[in-house]
């Protein structure tokens, strides 16, 4: 997981994801505290519980994550479209 100041993306632990379904997978990141699941390939149909706890979805995503972080931030800053994050 990684928690996004504004200006750089700080590293501040690892979620183990791999042996749990969905929806536990969610979860176990709203348990966490995040915000954002940012995804190369999300299950559309668990779209409506990952909003339910209070995440939004970034997915269809690929590249480095300090990239896709600072082109989510300038998104929803209003400094670009959100139509393409891919890189």
């Amino acid at each position: 997981m990684y928690r996004w100041d504004g200006a750089t993306a700080h590293l501040i632990g690892y979620v183990e994801l791999d042996t749990a379904p969905y929806p536990d997978r969610l979860q176990l990141l709203a348990a966490r505290g995040a915000e954002f699941l940012v995804c190369g390939a999300f299950p559309v149909e668990q779209r409506d519980t990952a909003e339910a706890l209070g995440m939004r979805i970034v997915c269809g995503v690929s590249g480095p994550v300090r990239a896709i972080l600072e082109r989510l931030a300038s998104v929803l800053a209003g400094q670009a479209s959100h139509c393409r994050l891919v890189r």
